[in-house]
């Protein structure tokens, strides 16, 4: 047998032995990778709607995992605060007692400058946003990242009843306002305006899904308390 094949053959074993032991990894750690993105989900949901001592699935297929993200696709496309692509991935109610307190909105903003973003959207009863919290980001450290490390940006949203916030660049946004003075204009990230209007169309997005619920007669949830 020439060196030329016995290097192959060698290399051949090398393969597969790598790619045996990578699916080994892999299907160890994938059971806890789940698992750590289900709890932080979980976190997100009391973060963003934290009246609520439970929270419930909608009960109506449209409205499941599987299908709200085409349910809501021709609503935002004429939604005038979306602007990008962004997919609606989970809606829940929060209940206290059999009390309606808010909706969880689960949205990825696929525009972001280094791909996707995740989040969850706290909108309470009166279509106010309660709170936003990041699931997901890999943006670029002290540009994009600031949504993350500087969360007084995010917050220049809570508080506000709009589905149409827009991102400005010359200061006049909520940074430095009072809850009660609050506007639909957002004070740009330092330097990451793509990262900002990424976020930004997806909270809008999430705003009218939120909407959307509250305001379609007859939707339950699964434990039967009437939405709108």
């Amino acid at each position: 047998m020439s060196k030329q094949v016995k290097d192959a053959l060698r290399l051949l074993l090398l393969t597969v032995v790598a790619g045996a032991a990578l699916g080994v990894v892999y299907n160890v750690t994938k059971g806890p990778v789940a698992e750590a993105a289900q709890k932080k989900q979980e976190q997100a949901y009391k973060l963003v709607v934290p009246e609520a001592d439970k929270y419930e699935e909608i009960d109506n297929t449209d409205y499941n995992d599987s299908n709200i993200e085409s349910t809501m696709k021709p609503v935002l496309a004429n939604a005038p605060g979306v602007h990008s692509d962004i997919s609606v991935n989970k809606v829940l109610v929060g209940l206290k007692g059999d009390k309606v307190v808010g909706t969880v909105v689960n949205v990825t903003s696929h525009d972001g400058y280094n791909g996707d973003i995740s989040y969850s959207v706290g909108v309470d009863a009166e279509g106010k946003v309660n709170k936003v919290e990041l699931l997901s980001i890999a943006e670029t450290p002290g540009l994009g990242m600031q949504a993350k490390t500087k969360p007084e940006h995010l917050e220049q949203y809570v508080g506000v009843a709009s589905d149409n916030f827009t991102i400005v660049k010359d200061g006049t946004g909520n940074l430095k306002k009072d809850v009660k003075d609050k506007t639909e204009k957002i004070d740009s990230l330092s330097g990451s305006t793509i990262t900002s209007k990424s976020i930004n169309n997806g909270i809008n997005a999430a705003v009218v899904t939120a909407k959307t619920v509250y305001s379609t007669p007859g939707l339950k949830t699964v434990g039967g308390v009437p939405i709108g």
